[in-house]
């Protein structure tokens, strides 16, 4: 339901804001767990992959740097690509080139930058190198 095409959760208090946002935090952490018990169960490699969004960019921040900080010190991998995107060259002047403007996922750009980040990633750890 919204209200002049308004979403009513941008209306919640601040303190209903961070609590759901512990929440959020807290599920996705034991998401996260879950999923490192499985690779290991199963002899698997775990890789994170963090995809920054463009708000990143514009305000330069992280949104979920206690995440990947947490998870890298768990002993986690994570690719990081918003230091990829920014190495290759995106910033707040032109980070709209790599994103929709109207639901701000990434575009085609975006996502052919997020595949070179990856398999720039996988190569020089050198798992794709199977024989």
């Amino acid at each position: 339901l919204t209200f002049n095409d308004i979403d009513p959760n941008l209306l919640i208090e601040k303190d209903k804001i961070d609590e759901l946002n512990i929440q959020a935090f807290d599920a996705l952490f034991e998401t996260m767990l879950q999923f490192k018990t499985e690779a290991y169960i199963h002899n698997q490699k775990l890789i994170f992959i963090y995809n920054p969004n463009y708000q990143e960019y514009l305000y330069d921040y992280k949104s979920l740097m206690d995440i990947i900080n947490e998870a890298r010190n768990m002993g986690m991998e994570v690719i990081d690509l918003r230091d990829y995107f920014t190495y290759k060259g995106m910033n707040k002047d032109n980070v709209m080139k790599y994103y929709w403007t109207k639901d701000f996922h990434n575009n085609a750009l975006g996502y052919q930058l997020w595949a070179e980040g990856v398999y720039d990633y996988l190569n020089f750890k050198g798992y794709l190198n199977i024989q």
